[in-house]
């Protein structure tokens, strides 16, 4: 096992000026696609306010320097690296805002990879950038690079951004509602010219979301939901870089692949935090994902966590959680969701600790994640990983 300090930085000065250069011109931001698809939890930050009236901007920052640690039998990475990151909210009309939350990361380090999925990055890091209308105090829609952690499924998609549109509907009150959820979007990768054969289609990934929140008096708030999802016409590049990380692929020709199954699933899971005391709160959530065009033994993925929240003297939060998973061979396309876990054809379980200094305005977190293979592989093995990361809480300007 190894150590690595990673290090993102996002230039919030750099990301306002571009947000403010398109709204002169009334046009959207250019939306290009999230590099990379190793999201790391991160710890709690003070969200930005969410009315804002006419022509009001509201933006704030974050820094943080962490390091991260890569191993199994055949690989090796360690990384040290600072990120500064940065939110906008531009209120362009009482129901229309543009929204922007990027940055830049600079990262350093050893690595040994035959894929390059955990090896240093540098550059800038988009994690979402659209244009929100609020027709309706209960209807949202959205448009641009939507971060795709909307729809807490790690195991089919992680933390990164698609472009496309959502539309949201939420009824109901804060004791009990309902949400609705669409998404259209572009599933992002890069197919090289060389690498090409022909013209490829566009691809899509479509996803309805039904999710249902209650409290249940002062003491309990549980929620359910359920999801499909529908990835189609993804690349021959995908299927390749997908088949080193545990999708079962067929291969055409000597230079274009293909999944051997669709993807088209649902899934299904729910969760229920309970305050035990003023200061102290218990966590359960779980999920279950099924491909429903992979048959049995390919197509299931299970996830479930639970924690404490407990309130420190001093303003402080105190968060540790485990949890354990398995994501079988096909339930997703392996491309799209964390490395951190392995992607498919895993078991395993992962330890988070997070501390929350509030008045002091930072907080320090760490993960450990140990994945196993379901089934023998010649090009995937047992792995180990370790993120260690210090950061501030966000911060306006």
């Amino acid at each position: 096992m190894r150590f690595s300090l990673a290090v993102n930085t996002r230039s919030s000065v750099a990301m306002i000026a571009m947000i403010m250069a398109s709204v002169a011109h009334a046009q959207p931001t250019n939306l290009g696609p999230n590099a990379g698809n190793k999201a790391p939890q991160q710890a709690p930050q003070a969200a930005l306010k969410t009315n804002l009236p006419v022509k009001k901007i509201e933006a704030g920052w974050s820094m943080s320097l962490g390091g991260e640690s890569f191993s199994n039998e055949k690989e090796q990475a360690q990384t040290a690296g600072l990120e500064l990151a940065g939110q906008v909210r531009y209120g362009l009309l009482p129901q229309l805002e543009l929204k922007a939350d990027a940055g830049v990361s600079l990262q350093s380090g050893y690595a040994q990879s035959r894929f390059g999925d955990n090896t240093p990055r540098n550059g800038l890091n988009l994690r979402e950038a659209l244009v929100q209308y609020k027709p309706h105090s209960r209807v949202t829609l959205q448009a641009g690079a939507i971060n795709q952690a909307h729809l807490n499924a790690p195991l089919l998609v992680s933390a990164q951004a698609f472009p496309g549109a959502l539309e949201r509907v939420l009824l109901g009150t804060k004791e009990f509602n309902v949400e609705f959820k669409a998404q259209q979007a572009v599933p992002t990768s890069t197919t090289m010219s060389t690498q090409a054969v022909e013209a490829e289609q566009t691809p899509t990934f479509l996803a309805e979301a039904i999710t249902v929140r209650a409290k249940l008096g002062d003491r309990v708030s549980v929620n359910v939901f359920g999801l499909h999802y529908a990835f189609r016409d993804l690349p021959s590049t995908v299927a390749t870089q997908s088949e080193l990380f545990g999708n079962t692929v067929t291969e055409l020709t000597a230079k274009r692949d293909q999944f051997s199954y669709e993807f088209n699933g649902f899934g299904y899971g729910g969760g229920t935090k309970v305050l035990l005391a003023r200061q102290l709160a218990w966590t359960l959530d779980g999920q279950i994902l099924t491909n429903a065009k992979a048959p049995t033994s390919y197509n299931q993925g299970q996830l479930a966590s639970s924690g404490l929240e407990i309130g420190l003297p001093g303003d402080i939060d105190l968060k540790p959680k485990g949890e354990v998973f398995f994501a079988e061979s096909d339930v997703a396309p392996a491309y799209y969701n964390g490395s951190d876990r392995g992607h498919n054809n895993r078991t395993g379980w992962a330890a988070d600790l997070s501390l929350a200094f509030k008045k002091a305005g930072f907080a320090i977190g760490g993960r450990f994640v140990q994945a196993d293979l379901i089934n023998s592989s010649l090009v995937q093995t047992r792995q180990s990983f370790v993120m260690l990361r210090f950061e501030t809480l966000y911060a306006s300007f």
